[in-house]
Order: structure tokens, then sequence, then C-alpha cells
């Protein structure tokens, strides 16, 4: 795209109705002369999905941008200013620390290592429900490895560690509903796509690969294992 057709799709990507002000435009020249005049579509749909989303002023975003370099390049000084955005908008969900947040932090890292290229809903339940899973197995050897006392305290008072673990919620009952938020938390800032046709959802490859930098070797290891745990034994839509 040339510089007026990526001002015109990170507007209508933020959710600036025309008639466009001077301001606006001149917002939007400065966010592509920061990320680049070459800047993907990618990354310009989620500098918009930021601002769409609320979760920054057109004002803030620029700030927020260059924090989020400052962070990133201290670490790694070669980072890519465009996959700066996906961090940003990443994070402002990660803010939110709410269930729907939680789990779609999980289903991004699902989608990087399953190996169809569509997922259905049904299947990120899945994702979930074994992510749970795993996770509580972890716990257990953890607490296996060191013992711990049967007796645990809140508020002054002591509990059964059994009675306790009783009245959690099973992680069958993980309800579609719960996923399809996480689902909306993706869709929201363009880190998935949805193909009405097959009601499945995709994700970018460029997406794959930086969130797969971003994780650890173990981490790797063991959302690599939950995609295979969760992939269709036989051929179906996911596959597609």
């Amino acid at each position: 795209m040339d510089t007026k057709d990526s001002q015109e799709f990170l507007l209508w990507a933020a959710g600036f109705l025309k008639p466009w002000f001077a301001s606006d435009l001149a917002w939007s020249n400065d966010l592509i002369g920061k990320l680049g005049s070459n800047a993907l579509p990618l990354a310009l749909a989620h500098v918009g999905a930021t601002v769409r989303n609320g979760f920054s002023t057109p004002e803030d975003y620029l700030a927020l941008l260059e924090e989020q370099q400052t962070r990133e390049t201290q670490a790694d000084p070669s980072q890519d200013l465009q996959r700066l955005a996906f961090e940003v908008a990443i994070a402002q969900i990660r803010k939110q620390k709410d269930q729907p947040s939680k789990d779609a932090h999980k289903l991004l890292n699902a989608f990087v290592f399953f190996p169809n290229r569509h997922m259905s809903l049904e299947t990120a339940t899945k994702a979930i429900i074994t992510s749970r899973t795993i996770g509580g197995e972890q716990r257990r050897r953890y607490h296996k490895r060191y013992p711990t006392s049967k007796l645990i305290r809140r508020n002054g008072k002591a509990y059964n560690t059994s009675q306790s673990t009783s009245r959690r919620q099973s992680s069958d009952s993980v309800a579609l509903s719960r996923v399809h938020w996480a689902i909306m938390e993706l869709l929201d800032i363009s880190a998935v796509i949805y193909h009405p046709s097959s009601g499945t959802y995709s994700m970018e490859a460029v997406l794959k690969s930086w969130i797969a930098d971003s994780l650890g070797q173990s981490e790797r290891e063991v959302w690599k294992n939950l995609a295979g745990m969760i992939a269709p034994q036989k051929a179906s839509k996911e596959s597609l």
C-alpha cells in the first residue's frame, strides 16, 4: 500500500469516521512514520484495534508504542517495530486480568503450535480444558516434590486441602461460551481471523512466529504437546 492507502486503512481500523479532520490525518501520518512507510496492513490493524477497542486514545498511542519499544529493545535491540504494534495490543489485554483475557493468552499459544491451519470453537475449548489439566498436574508434581501441610490458612482460618480442592470448579465445566469470549478478545485485536464458511479461526504465520519467539524452550514444549493432544485425529473442517 502507498502512504495514502495506509492512512485510510489505519483510520478505518481505528474507527475514525469520515470526513476525517486534519488532526486525524496527522495522527495516522505520525504512526505510519513511526512504523515505516512499508508497514504491513496487519501492523496497522493492530494499532487500529488498540485504539478502536478503547485500550488507548489516539493521542496516547504513540507514547504507548515508544514505551513498549523501550521495554522490548532492552532485551532485543533488533526488535521489529511492526511486531511492537502487536505486543502493545497483547499487553493491553494482559492488563485486564480477567478470565477471558487469561484464556485468550492460552489460546494464542495453542494456535502457534496447532498442526492444522484452522481451529474450531470446540477445539479451542478443548485447548483451555487441557491447559487447565496440565497446569493441575504440574502443581501436583510440585507438591509431591515439596510436601506441605494438609492444612492451609485463609484469613486466619484453617481448611483441609482435600475439602478446598473439592470446591474448585472442575476443568471439564469450562463452558463453550467462556471460550467464545476469549476468542472475541483475539478477534478484537486482529490476532485471529474468523472463517464464516467453516465456522473456524486461523492465525497469520507471522504472528505465530512472533509468539513462538517470545516463549521459552520449556513453554514451547508444553504448548507443542498440548497442540498435539487437541488436534483432530481424523480429517475435519479444521484441516482444510
